[in-house]
Formats: structure tokens, sequence, C-alpha cells
């Protein structure tokens, strides 16, 4: 129980610590108009509508598309709220220190994958709400656009979350059979020795 509560601790600081890292590391790199997150973003949606972006003082503006592509977009943020989601879910107390790394080194890899593809999604969805708002400029652009990026981000949290929790108790109650399974292995190797002594 206490080895669970040390290593539960542990990872928990660890997680906190690389959230701060992140968010520090990303205020510094950012400038006004642009972000590590939104070039590989750019460079995904270039490639999912086969078009090309103009670099412009507010973004990447997509001439096709009618849309332009700036900080709002980037979930820097929401990859860091992912992989605490995820790395607070991980059962990092039923594996072995190497594997808990490794373990570790995914959740971040995957979190990162995971905003990618995200915000290429609300990227997508964005833009029948911006034809919508061509039509209709009575609309809050702002507003439109803070509403649209709320439902995709919180869905796709929920869903994740959901996706990974069964992953994660399904590995650990995995790790639990093999341990009872050993622990009684172990049990009957006394027993068996304690017989052979006796006769």
């Amino acid at each position: 129980m206490k080895n669970l509560l040390n290593k539960t601790a542990l990872w928990f600081g660890v997680t906190v610590v690389t959230a701060i890292v992140l968010k520090i590391l990303f205020t510094a790199i950012s400038s006004s108009e642009f972000t590590l997150m939104l070039n590989p973003a750019n460079a995904m949606l270039e490639y999912i509508f086969d078009t090309r972006s103009v670099h412009t003082h507010s973004g990447f503006y997509f001439p096709d598309l009618n849309i332009t592509l700036n900080h709002t977009f980037s979930g820097e943020n929401y990859l860091i709220l992912v992989f605490c989601i995820l790395s607070l879910t991980a059962p990092y107390h039923v594996f072995k220190p190497w594997q808990s790394v490794l373990v570790y080194i995914g959740i971040l890899v995957t979190s990162f994958m995971l905003t990618l593809i995200i915000s290429a999604l609300r990227i997508i969805s964005a833009l029948p709400v911006l034809r919508i708002q061509d039509s209709m400029p009575w609309l809050n652009s702002f507003w439109m656009q803070r509403v649209e990026g709320g439902i995709i981000y919180f869905s796709a949290l929920l869903l994740v979350y959901l996706l990974f929790k069964n992953v994660f108790v399904r590995i650990a109650q995995h790790y639990k059979a093999r341990l009872q399974q050993a622990v009684a292995v172990a049990r009957m190797v006394v027993v068996y020795r304690r017989n052979s002594h006796q006769l």
C-alpha cells in the first residue's frame, strides 16, 4: 500500500512539473501571432485539403478556404490538459520503473498527436460556421468560434478520457491477475517444500 502511494505521488508530481514546464516553454517560444503547435496544425490542414497557406502577420491564411489559422487554433493549452488527464489516469503503480517511464513518454507523444488531430477537426468544423457567418454578418465571429471550439474540445476530451481509462483499467486488471497468480504459485512452492522436508 505504501509503495502504491509513493509511486502515485511520484508520478503525480512528475506530471504537474511537466505541465508547468510545457506552459512556460510554450509561452517563451510563442510570439503574439504564431505558436509552436500552429506550424504542424497548418501542415496538417494543407495536407487534408490539398491546398497551400499564405504566411501573414496574423497567422496562416488559406485563400481557398477563406480562413486564417491564428493562435486561437493552436491547442497548446489543450495539449497540456489532455496530457495531465491521461497521465493522472495511468496506473503507473502496476509497472516496473522502466515501464512507467515508457508509458509516460508514450502518453506525452500520444497527447501531442491527439491534440493535432482534434485541432484539425476543430478547424474543419469551423468552416461551415464561417460560411454561415458570411451570409449572416450579424453573428458574432468571436463567440461563434468559442462555442464551436468548446463543444469540439470538450467532446473529444471526454471521449479520449473514457477510452484511455478503459484501456488503463484493463491493463491494471491484467497486472493484478498476474501478480495474484505469481503469489499463488509462490505459496504452492513454499507448501511443497515444507511438505517435502517433513517427509
